[in-house]
C-alpha cells in the first residue's frame, strides 16, 4: 500500500454520520454492530469530513439511490438473472472464515435461497470454512493457480492491496455502479473501506459489519463487589485485582486466536501514544520498537502474571470468552460490537439479559488520547474474484446485496454496512447502547494489524502468545515487528 496523507485515514466523521443517520429516523439502530475482528480507520472528525473518502464522495459514486431502493424493496426491475441463461448449474464458491451457524453465512444462505426461488433455481452457494489465521495462506494458494473462490472473506489493507495490484479482484464501485446497486452500500462503510485502499480510486471490498471496540462487563458481578466502571487504566487494574482476590476471572481472553491479545496491546497503545500511533508505525514515521509500544506489551504481560485472565486463556477462543461473560464466569472481556448479535439473539447463552454493560478503553495517565477516541473497524470484507465474475455471479450480486441490510436486520438485528429500507419498529437495549456510544465518537484508531503486510501480521499474532507465556520479551516482540515492517516498506520503494 502506498504511503498516504493522514487525511485519507481520518474518516471518523463520515463514518459516524452514516452510522447514526442510517439508524436515526428509522429505528434500525444497528449499522455500527456487526462483523468480526478485522479492520479500522484512524483520526479526527475535522480532517475526515473534508478529504478524500468523505461521506459526499463515498455516497456519490455510481448507482443511484432510486435504483438501489427499487431493487431492494422489489418494486423495481431487479434484473438479477434477467436475460441470463440459468439452465446450467452454477456453484458459487464462498471461502468463509465464519461457520455455517454464523449470522453472516445465514444471511447469505437465506438470500441465496430466495434468489433460487425467484430467479435462478440452478445457482448454489457452496461454503468452504477456514480459520481466520489461515485465510491469507489459503487465498495465496488459490491465487497462485488462478483459481480464487468466487467470493471470499479477506482483510482490507495491505493483504487486499496485493490482489488489487494484480488486478485479481472486482472493482465494486465500477461493477455495482453498472448494476445500479452501489448506493445500497452504507456510505460510511464505503468511506472506511476506501481508506484501506489509500483512496486511490475504486472500491474492491464489500462490508460485512461496522464495529466499535471496548470492554463489555457483567453488571451483576460489578454490583456484587461494589465496583465502579473504571475511568483510567489504573482504575481497571484495581478492579481486576479486587476480582482476582475474590476468585473471579477479571477478563476473559481468547488467547488461542491471538488477535484478542494484540487488541489489548493496541488498546493501551491507543490511550498512551494516541489514536494515530499504529498508522505512524506502519508507514515508518515512528519505529515499532518505540518505548511506548514496548510498554504496552509489558502491560499485557503483567496482567497475565497477575492472573487477571484466569486459567486456560491461552487455549480459549474469543467465542469462549464471550460465553464466559454471559454465563458469569468472568467479569469483563475486550471485544467488538459484533458481540451484540449473541447478546440479542441467543437467550440461552445470555442469561444476563440486559445486565451486560460497555465502557470505552480507559485513559492512561499521561497518555495522548481522550475518551472521545474509539477503536473501530469494519470486520473482514467480502471480495469478488475477477476471474470468476460472470453474468450468473453478477445476477446473484444484483439480487443479494441490495437486500443485505433488510435481511441482516431480520436475522440478527444488524445492518452489516448496508442500507436498511424496512426498519424494525423497536430498538433493542443493546442496539441503543451501541448507538449511544457511536454518538460520542470524535476520532478513531486503527486496530493492531490493520496496515501490516502478511509477514508482519503473522509475526504480530504468533508471537503475541510468546509474550504472554514469557518465552519472548515485549522488547524482542516489537523489535521483530519493526524489522519486518521495515523490510516491507523497503520493498515498496
Amino acid at each position: 500500500m502506498k504511503r498516504r496523507n493522514m487525511t485519507a485515514i481520518l474518516c471518523a466523521a463520515a463514518m459516524l454520520v452514516s452510522l447514526t443517520a442510517g439508524c436515526g429516523s428509522k429505528p434500525a439502530g444497528d449499522a455500527g454492530v456487526s462483523g468480526d475482528a478485522a479492520s479500522g480507520g484512524s483520526g479526527s472528525t475535522e480532517e475526515a469530513s473534508g478529504g478524500s473518502g468523505s461521506t459526499e464522495e463515498a455516497s456519490g459514486g455510481p448507482g443511484s439511490a432510486d435504483d438501489a431502493q427499487a431493487t431492494a424493496d422489489g418494486s423495481g426491475t431487479a434484473q438479477a438473472g434477467g436475460g441470463i441463461d440459468t439452465s446450467e448449474k452454477r456453484v458459487i464458491h464462498f471461502l468463509s472464515t465464519w461457520p455455517e451457524t454464523d449470522p453472516n453465512v445465514k444471511i447469505l444462505r437465506a438470500l441465496t435461497e430466495e434468489y433460487q426461488k425467484e430467479v435462478d433455481p440452478n445457482i448454489e452457494l457452496e461454503v468452504e470454512v477456514i480459520t481466520g489465521d489461515a485465510i491469507q495462506r489459503q487465498v495465496k494458494i488459490y491465487n497462485s493457480s488462478n483459481d480464487l473462490p468466487d467470493i471470499f472473506t479477506y482483510f482490507p489493507g495491505r493483504p487486499l492491496q496485493v490482489l488489487i495490484d494484480m488486478d485479481a479482484v472486482v472493482d465494486i464501485e465500477e461493477e455495482f455502479g453498472r448494476l445500479g446497486i452501489y448506493d445500497s452500500i452504507d456510505s460510511g462503510a464505503v468511506s472506511l473501506l476506501k481508506t484501506f485502499e489509500g483512496n486511490q480510486g475504486g472500491l474492491h471490498a464489500l462490508p460485512i459489519g461496522m464495529n466499535l471496540e471496548g470492554f463489555w462487563y457483567n453488571k451483576q458481578i460489578f454490583e456484587e463487589y461494589d465496583l465502579e466502571v473504571p475511568e483510567t487504566w489504573d482504575d481497571m487494574l484495581a478492579v481486576c485485582e479486587t476480582l482476582t482476590e475474590n476468585g473471579v476471572t477479571a477478563i476473559g481472553l481468547g488467547g488461542k486466536q491471538k488477535w484478542p491479545v494484540t487488541r489489548l496491546m493496541n488498546a493501551y497503545i491507543m490511550r498512551s501514544m494516541g489514536p494515530e500511533a499504529m498508522y505512524q508505525a506502519s508507514v515508518g514515521e515512528i519505529p515499532f520498537d518505540d518505548p511506548g509500544f514496548i510498554e504496552a506489551g509489558e502491560m499485557v504481560k503483567s496482567m497475565v502474571d497477575a492472573g487477571y485472565f484466569g486459567d486456560g486463556y491461552i487455549t480459549m477462543e474469543n467465542a469462549d470468552a464471550e460465553n464466559m461473560l454471559m454465563s458469569g464466569q468472568c467479569a469483563m472481556i475486550y471485544d467488538g460490537s459484533w458481540i451484540v448479535g449473541n447478546l440479542l439473539n441467543d437467550p440461552e447463552k445470555n442469561p444476563l439479559g440486559e445486565d451486560v454493560g460497555f465502557f470505552n478503553i480507559p485513559a492512561v495517565t499521561g497518555g495522548a488520547s481522550d475518551q472521545e477516541a474509539y477503536s473501530m473497524n469494519c470486520g473482514s470484507a467480502l471480495i469478488l474474484a475477477k476471474s470468476k465474475y460472470d453474468d450468473r455471479l453478477a445476477g446473484w450480486c444484483e439480487y443479494v446485496f441490495p437486500r443485505m441490510g433488510n435481511k441482516a436486520m431480520e436475522i440478527c438485528g444488524e445492518s452489516k454496512g448496508y442500507t436498511v429500507t424496512e426498519a424494525p419498529e423497536t430498538v433493542s437495549y443493546y442496539t441503543q447502547m451501541v448507538n449511544d456510544e457511536l454518538a460520542k465518537v470524535k476520532s478513531t484508531s486503527l486496530f493492531f494489524e490493520a496496515l501490516m503486510d502478511d509477514e508482519t501480521t503473522a509475526l504480530a499474532r504468533d508471537n503475541a502468545q510468546a509474550v504472554c507465556l514469557g518465552t519472548m520479551s515485549a522488547e524482542e516482540y516489537f523489535k521483530t515487528l519493526h524489522e519486518a515492517n521495515a523490510r516491507y516498506l523497503e520493498s515498496q520503494n
